[in-house]
């Protein structure tokens, strides 16, 4: 995986340990799709956190193409709810930081790679 990390020049310090881990998390997570566990008080937890319908929220997580896997991806915890993306399955993870746009806030884009074994 390969991620650019935009950053204003506004921002003269950023903490990387604070953002690279739950941005390669939630990247990840973005692959995969919930195999439907708990779905109703995951989907009501989430809906109140971010403010969308809970079914909107359940759609989201089940519905479309996991192009990782499908798997139990989110988990009650507490009062909120836990995350298990498969970022043990990451071989490698480049991040670049650049100066983007002054106008522009902190963004990120990346590029997906799939490994092949080499026989």
């Amino acid at each position: 995986m390969s991620i650019a990390l935009h950053v204003p020049p506004s921002h003269r310090t950023l903490n990387l340990a604070s953002i690279v881990k739950p941005l390669i998390d939630g990247v990840v997570a973005a692959f995969h799709l919930h195999d439907g566990k708990c779905l109703d008080e995951i989907g009501s937890r989430l809906a109140t956190r971010i403010g969308v319908r809970r079914r909107d929220v359940e759609r989201f997580l089940i519905e479309g193409e996991a192009i990782l896997d499908k798997r139990t991806l989110v988990r009650p915890f507490r009062a909120g709810v836990q995350w298990y993306p498969g970022d043990d399955a990451i071989v490698v993870c480049r991040v670049l930081v650049d100066n983007g746009p002054p106008e522009d806030g902190i963004a990120f884009s990346g590029t997906l790679y799939e490994t092949v074994p080499v026989t």
